[in-house]
């Protein structure tokens, strides 16, 4: 069976795949609709792209699901600066303007969408997908001779309700006496199903508050059991070696869970301007990328509260760098944990910068935190 990671690249390839294929074999390809992301918080938001098969002045995109109305629609960041979206009826949004979009090109973010429902209800099997309908028109607002065409997405629910709601069965169990976790997710029904966890979820073990950084969605298969490493910590750092065994969800709203997303969107920020060779990392994070930025935000956030106890973060970075030692880490053994410590404040000290530059964006930052989860 393949990993998660290996279904998750399949499903984001199939509508290139099908569209090359129709293209080598010279037949003429689909309209292809990609939901790219989707909020199952109300109200409801969706995130769309599509492939056009012939050149296109318009694009229509219709939820099919009889359950399912739409409330809002507006152009995303890939919208042409010339074209506009709009809401057609309560079941229909179109987008259009005057430049053509071409035949066969991807164009990522060109709807934004909010729905009164992510699914179109729950029956014996499961949680029922919703459908959609695609169309493009030319210049006389006629349909385009690829036709219509028919898309549905596996439905996507907030990964407590659906826990509540005995849909799936959850364990959260502790990795370290301050983080990450280990996430269990069984999906029991017939039918796929995406479990989002919010940025800035609030968890609770023996009275104490943790709090969730980014973490993707659960893309389950049906009845698939899976189990994925997330990053949360607890917003009073302990120094302790006892780990938690079960943590338990929290109240809804955490006052911290702002502070943590716009954290998590400046680490994402700085991770982008490493690849893009902006930005030097340190000894540490290219010995333990996955270790160092979760380091981070746990340091800065713990700075925002008024909680930042700077022994305990060298402490957690010495047993850091000793762990990586016992088994094998020719480099970790070479890092002082004093010079790790400095280079983790370092860095936690630019996120503020890296947050201003997210704001000025025309993407809210609420909105940016869901498109990472799903990136």
């Amino acid at each position: 069976m393949p990993s998660r990671v290996a279904r998750h690249l399949l499903i984001r390839l199939l509508p290139i795949l099908a569209l090359l294929t129709a293209l080598a074999t010279g037949a003429r390809g689909a309209n292809v609709v990609n939901l790219e992301w989707c909020s199952p918080s109300a109200p409801v938001r969706w995130g769309f792209g599509c492939t056009p098969a012939d050149p296109a002045q318009g694009v229509h995109l219709r939820v099919a699901s009889k359950s399912v109305l739409l409330t809002a629609a507006r152009g995303g960041p890939g919208l042409p600066a010339d074209w506009t979206v709009s809401l057609a009826s309560d079941k229909e949004a179109v987008a259009s303007g005057p430049t053509p979009l071409p035949a066969g090109t991807p164009i990522a973010g060109l709807f934004l969408l909010e729905s009164d429902r992510s699914n179109a209800g729950v029956n014996s099997q499961g949680v029922l997908p919703v459908e959609w309908e695609t169309w493009c028109v030319g210049a006389t607002g006629e349909c385009t001779p690829a036709g219509r065409a028919k898309a549905s997405f596996p439905p996507v629910l907030e990964l407590q309700d659906a826990a509540a709601r005995g849909l799936v069965l959850v364990t959260i169990e502790g990795v370290g006496p301050n983080g990450p976790i280990e996430v269990t997710v069984d999906n029991p029904t017939w039918l796929p199903l995406w479990l989002d966890l919010p940025t800035g979820s609030a968890l609770s073990v023996e009275g104490k508050d943790w709090i969730v950084g980014i973490s993707p969605p659960f893309r389950m298969m049906k009845r698939q059991k899976t189990g994925m490493t997330v990053t949360a910590f607890p917003l009073d750092p302990v120094s302790g070696l006892a780990v938690p065994r079960r943590l338990n969800w929290g109240r809804r709203t955490h006052d911290a869970a702002p502070v943590v997303r716009d954290l998590s969107l400046g680490i994402e920020e700085l991770r982008r301007k490493t690849k893009r060779g902006e930005r030097k990392s340190g000894a540490l994070e290219r010995a333990e990328p996955f270790d160092f930025w979760p380091l981070v935000l746990k340091w800065a956030t713990w700075k925002s509260v008024g909680k930042a106890r700077p022994d305990l973060l060298e402490l957690s970075v010495a047993r850091l760098l000793a762990e990586r030692t016992k088994q094998g880490d020719t480099v970790a053994a070479t890092i002082e944990a004093g010079a790790a410590a400095a280079e983790v404040e370092e860095v936690a000290a630019a996120l503020g910068g890296a947050v201003e530059v997210l704001k000025q964006a025309a993407i809210p930052l609420d909105q940016q935190a869901i498109q990472a989860r799903f990136d």
